[in-house]
């Protein structure tokens, strides 16, 4: 499927794939376009395409609250044989740090406002962590993420927190090197 003609003409469904390979939650069709490109060089029509092309496929599923999701088999061999876009990584990975801090919110006034945003990403937080801390620990918004992630976790009890320990036990060891591509 991946080396299909359909997939061939339709770049945009492979970079999609390649963004849920690493969202084990899935992604919600809203957010497709924003994750795909920047405002205004990317029409949701040709977001809209990458689904349905990935849908005809059958490499995603649609479910009935709108998220796209790999099944697991497929997402775990996506990983190794769909590269990521840099672009593509570095909008993803911003956008669930960011979502990851806003879980520090949780049991605070401020949480009632970002409470829907938080819990529909519970599943994919941890793994974009996990992901940062696996390739640039030194990442500038990688605590605050961490700290939310974990406090989200903490309150909630949704969601996973194996990056957070994995980042501690990197930096048990000093502080980090820096590494090229997000400090």
């Amino acid at each position: 499927s991946l080396n299909s003609r359909k997939m061939r003409s339709m770049p945009l469904a492979r970079r999609l794939m390649a963004l849920l390979a690493l969202l084990p939650g899935g992604l919600a069709e809203a957010d497709v376009h924003s994750l795909l490109g920047e405002r205004g060089t990317l029409t949701k029509a040709k977001a809209n395409d990458a689904v349905v092309c990935l849908h005809h496929l059958r490499l995603v599923e649609r479910r009935p609250d709108r998220r796209l999701r790999l099944l697991t088999p497929l997402r775990e061999c996506a990983k190794i044989d769909v590269r990521i876009v840099d672009t593509d990584r570095k909008r993803l990975v911003e956008r669930y740090l960011e979502l990851a801090t806003k879980g520090a919110k949780i049991g605070h006034a401020d949480w009632a406002r970002v409470r829907d945003e938080v819990e529909a990403e519970a599943d994919n937080l941890d793994p974009i962590c996990e992901l940062v801390v696996a390739t640039s620990i030194d990442y500038k918004f990688l605590d605050k993420a961490l700290i939310g992630l974990s406090e989200f976790h903490r309150i909630s009890g949704k969601g996973a927190i194996e990056s957070v320990s994995r980042a501690a036990a990197l930096l048990r060891g000093g502080p980090p090197l820096r590494r090229a591509g997000y400090s």
